[in-house]
């Protein structure tokens, strides 16, 4: 299988539903890992801040990496950061306080 690395994504030969060739797209392992990574760390830094205002921030920074990542064919990748972010947010926030694990709903 011949793959393409460009502009953080990895290009492949792939086939649709129907078995038509199509060009299949994902987000770069490298890519993925440093998004990962840079969200984490800035969730490190608001830790102590109000949770609307984690939960503000986060999103923002999860909109801004769907935006740029978010095309055909890439569904899993962005899941992959989506479910990495819930859990460390829920890990973060249950080692805060009580008052935080009551919060997540």
């Amino acid at each position: 299988m011949e793959t393409i690395y460009f502009l953080g994504f990895t290009h492949l030969c792939t086939r649709n539903g129907k078995g038509n060739f199509m060009v299949g797209r994902k987000t770069e392992k490298s890519r993925l890992k440093r998004s990962i990574l840079k969200i984490t760390d800035k969730m490190k830094e608001i830790r102590h801040w109000a949770i609307k205002d984690q939960a503000d921030k986060i999103n923002e920074m999860l909109r801004g990496h769907y935006n740029y990542y978010g095309m055909g064919g890439n569904r899993k990748s962005l899941l992959r950061v989506y479910c990495i972010v819930e859990e460390y947010w829920r890990k973060m926030l249950c080692s805060r306080s009580w008052k935080g694990l009551h919060n997540l709903g």
